[in-house]
């Protein structure tokens, strides 16, 4: 009887001691030629339902998206020259084959390149594996701006020519205030890749990892109103990082130039007209339009047609507040489908008295002071 448990018990381990020698697989990150081309190759679910991939040529960066379709032995390019491969690997960490268009035919080798934990869990094609060749040094590219009274310079985010659908950029302004130089530095911070914001290489990873290619993200910062004592940011962000639907968004950030400070306006109309609450562990201000100023806010909308708009815009809960010379801006964040539906509110400093606070009525006494822009 010990002998039957004995070989029960072996014939149970075998599978799992196959599995521990899983034969090498096509997925992961190669390196090679194609010809006497240096590439780099991302390939995914190579043994799934839809196995899918990207290569780039060095001397170009320009990812071109690798399908295989159902029942067909070979990969296909989707773009570029449109060539089909057929490869194979020839030991754990190299592949052979060749790459063919039309009558062109050119040998393919690769050998495998190590990947971290994010090409483990997410794929070849999301990896920093992948991607590293691409990601060079940023640099900032400063070009003079005028517009109104105001003379500032346009920084613009240089990644590589290769990331045509990458448009990231911010402004300076003359060092004239005591918060200037402060207000300069978040400026700038907003488009560090490092600080999240502007990390366009995670976003486009995302893309390759979905369909081989780009994806693409835009950030552009630039003064909206600018007085001797405040400066409101007119922030446009879009991206598509891949997903049902691109991303778009539009938002305004005040700055004092006494202070340098951030000024949260939703605390000038708090606690009579919003309520603004820091949130600690998201690190965002939760603010909300209370029910008397949101009366008052959306009487002053143009007028809405559509009877989806108008519900989507009274059902609003967050807001976007922007300063102006004469009053303060109301704008609705709204989901994706009904963005078109978005307007902008505007209420004077007379109309929004009753719920000024002590900060808000300080804030609108400094509103006296010169204006540079618009």
């Amino acid at each position: 009887m010990r002998r039957l448990f004995a070989l029960l018990a072996a014939l149970v381990l075998v599978p799992s001691a196959a599995q521990a020698a899983e034969a090498p697989l096509l997925d992961g990150v190669w390196k090679g030629t194609i010809g006497t081309l240096p590439v780099r190759v991302c390939l995914m679910d190579v043994n799934a339902s839809s196995p899918r991939g990207s290569y780039y040529y060095l001397s170009q960066m320009k990812p071109i998206a690798l399908e295989k379709p159902d029942g067909n032995k070979g990969w296909l390019e989707q773009t570029g020259a449109k060539a089909r491969w057929s490869i194979t690997l020839a030991g754990a960490n190299k592949v052979t084959g060749s790459w063919t268009t039309g009558d062109r035919t050119l040998p393919v080798s690769l050998t495998r390149v190590a990947m971290g934990d994010d090409g483990e869990l997410d794929g070849a094609c999301w990896s920093d594996a992948f991607m590293a060749p691409r990601i060079i040094p940023t640099r900032l590219v400063a070009s003079p701006v005028k517009a109104g009274k105001l003379a500032y310079s346009k920084l613009k985010l240089e990644v590589g020519k290769w990331f045509e659908e990458v448009d990231i950029a911010t402004f300076q302004i003359p060092v004239q205030r005591p918060g200037d130089k402060a207000i300069n530095l978040a400026l700038r911070a907003l488009i560090d890749p490092k600080q999240g914001r502007a990390d366009y290489a995670s976003c486009l990873q995302g893309n390759l990892g979905l369909s081989g290619t780009d994806g693409e993200m835009s950030l552009a910062a630039e003064p909206s109103f600018v007085s001797a004592e405040w400066i409101d940011v007119q922030i446009d962000e879009g991206n598509y990082c891949g997903g049902a639907h691109p991303n778009y968004s539009s938002s305004h950030m005040v700055y004092d130039r006494a202070s340098g400070k951030e000024v949260q306006l939703a605390q000038w109309l708090a606690p009579k007209g919003m309520s603004a609450k820091w949130d600690a562990g998201a690190k965002y201000w939760d603010t909300r339009l209370l029910e008397p100023l949101r009366k008052l806010v959306l009487a002053a909308m143009p007028p809405i047609e559509e009877a989806d708009c108008q519900s989507a815009v009274a059902e609003a809960e967050s807001w976007d507040l922007a300063l102006t010379p004469k009053g303060i801006t109301f704008t609705p964040f709204l989901p994706h489908a009904m963005l078109a539906c978005a307007d902008d509110a505007e209420l004077t400093f007379a109309q929004l008295a009753p719920y000024l606070s002590p900060a808000g009525k300080a804030g609108v006494a400094r509103m006296k002071a010169p204006v540079l822009l618009p």
